[in-house]
């Protein structure tokens, strides 16, 4: 399961949002099910974007929305309009090459 995130942050959210960041980080790092996560974007502090792959949906379920930190997060953000846009897209990932972080074989998927 490949999940990718994107905003683009209103002033009045800039930093509610970011200071919530590294708390959902050192979860993120230790969820079960992960098996990579990278922040990205073409600009970072207003247009954040991540691209995480995880096990299964369950995984990824557990993680955004089992009563964490996260969902709290997600809840405020909505509720007071932090976010211009947001965007959440999930795929089943069929296959994947190369390395990540020095790794051969970073992902071992199998087809389905």
């Amino acid at each position: 399961m490949v999940a990718i995130t994107r905003a683009r942050l209103r002033l009045r959210g800039f930093f509610n949002f970011w200071a919530r960041v590294p708390a959902i980080n050192r979860r993120l790092v230790r969820a079960p099910g992960l098996r990579a996560a990278l922040g990205i974007g073409e600009l970072p502090w207003i247009r954040p974007v991540t691209f995480s792959v995880w096990d299964d949906a369950a995984s990824l379920e557990q993680f955004a929305w089992a009563g964490s930190n996260h969902q709290a997060a997600a809840r405020m953000a909505l509720a007071r309009r932090w976010f211009a846009e947001d965007l959440f897209f999930r795929f089943a990932a069929v296959g994947a090459a190369g390395t990540l972080d020095g790794r051969e074989r970073a992902f071992e998927f199998t087809a389905s």
